[in-house]
């Protein structure tokens, strides 16, 4: 299941300036497997708020660059305004596949101040051992196979600096790509948050039989839920 955990910017009059939560996977269960996984988002939604961690690209003070920014915003645009179109610091969480073998988990990062950008973030476990799983347990990949992909995808003829041990740097932090997926059972979806190809951070779909596939991820506001398209 997934639980959030709110924690909106107000005003004194109760007006919400900010719209702040995590989405956290929760697996049900008393095995050392699931007291892993649930220790992992534990963490995670820690550092979430903490304004550090994975979900922050390990920016430091992230949370709270966010609250300057709101209260910027105030400045600037007054609280009536910014009520009716609240700021963003959300991760957004969507189950992608689970079985007796493995959970995979797609989370979207949501930072809208004056600027809106989305970021993505991809774990695969082992539900006997409640370890991580590289993308190379999933499927046969090389580091090689990983830059054509991204390359057909976002029409670049190369990618990056990827190492022959899968790594990349960007914002000043290794990245090691084999972490950088989720999975849905059949496609293998390959994340690129290094903004070399737009701002925001990409998605790559991908099962080997057929061309990669550029990704679309957003959330649908409305509903506060995952979507996708082509």
């Amino acid at each position: 299941s997934v639980e959030r955990t709110s924690r909106p910017v107000t005003n004194e009059e109760g007006q919400v300036l900010g719209i702040v939560y995590y989405e956290r996977p929760v697996v049900s269960g008393d095995s050392e497997a699931v007291r892993k996984i649930n220790a992992f988002y534990e963490r995670e939604e820690q550092e979430w708020f903490d304004g550090y961690g994975r979900n922050t690209l390990y920016n430091e003070d992230r949370y709270a660059y966010f609250l300057e920014a709101v209260e910027i915003m105030r400045e600037r645009y007054g609280d009536e305004v910014l009520s009716k179109d609240p700021t963003r610091y959300t991760i957004n969480t969507r189950i992608m596949f689970l079985d007796e073998k493995y959970l995979s988990v797609v989370q979207i990062s949501n930072w809208y101040t004056e600027h809106n950008s989305y970021y993505y973030f991809g774990s695969t476990f082992d539900l006997n051992t409640g370890e991580l799983l590289p993308i190379t347990d999933i499927v046969d990949i090389s580091p090689g196979d990983m830059k054509k992909i991204i390359a057909d995808a976002t029409y670049e003829q190369y990618y990056g600096d990827l190492s022959d041990e899968y790594v990349i740097t960007y914002y000043g932090k290794e990245t090691d790509m084999r972490y950088e997926y989720f999975y849905d059972g059949t496609f293998i979806y390959i994340i690129d948050n290094s903004g070399e190809y737009w701002m925001d951070g990409i998605v790559i779909r991908w099962n080997k039989k057929e061309k990669s596939t550029l990704m679309k991820y957003k959330i649908d506001w409305e509903n506060e839920r995952i979507i996708s398209t082509q």
